[in-house]
């Protein structure tokens, strides 16, 4: 998705550019200002005004941890696995509706999302947390049958420079 608004981008005139870049930047911040921690902007990033982190939801489809690393290398621009202490950030016990209860509404292009892959263990195995249950557990990095899902993080790259 996120390959393709940006090819359809590159075809825009450079005035259109000019605000959706406006846009993308100002909007966001909005949500700070209306005490909403998470934001999603136009291109499906979700802003969290807290910790300063942006996520992006993988596709919606069950993977393996090494097909979440693919997905995310081919992402670029500071994208990152995240860590597990990062995912648990995300918990928001009863915020939500369905399987998706403990996870903030910005969070919502894939409704079936309990299991987000984390931070690697070992050369085998890779953390996983698990948003129905509020815990984090290990498994086999080759599994993809689980429903374990990809996220994408990064520190935002304007707002909060370190």
């Amino acid at each position: 998705m996120l390959f393709s608004q940006i090819k359809k981008f590159q075809e825009i005139s450079i005035f259109k550019k000019i605000v959706f870049l406006f846009l993308a930047l100002i909007i966001p911040s909005f949500g700070a200002f209306q005490n909403e921690r998470f934001v999603r902007s136009w291109d499906g990033v979700v802003s969290d005004s807290i910790t300063g982190l942006q996520w992006l939801e993988g596709p919606d489809r069950s993977m393996s941890w090494n097909d979440a690393q693919k997905w995310i290398n081919k992402l670029g621009d500071g994208w990152r696995t995240p860590n597990r202490s990062e995912l648990g950030g995300l918990l928001q016990r009863g915020c939500g509706g369905g399987i998706n209860e403990n996870m903030d509404k910005a969070f919502y292009k894939n409704k079936n999302v309990r299991y987000v892959w984390a931070d690697s263990c070992d050369e085998r195995m890779g953390w996983v947390f698990d948003f129905q249950m509020g815990v984090e557990f290990w498994s086999f990095k080759d599994i993809a049958g689980w429903n374990i899902r990809a996220f994408a993080v990064r520190l935002h790259p304007l707002k909060f420079k370190r």
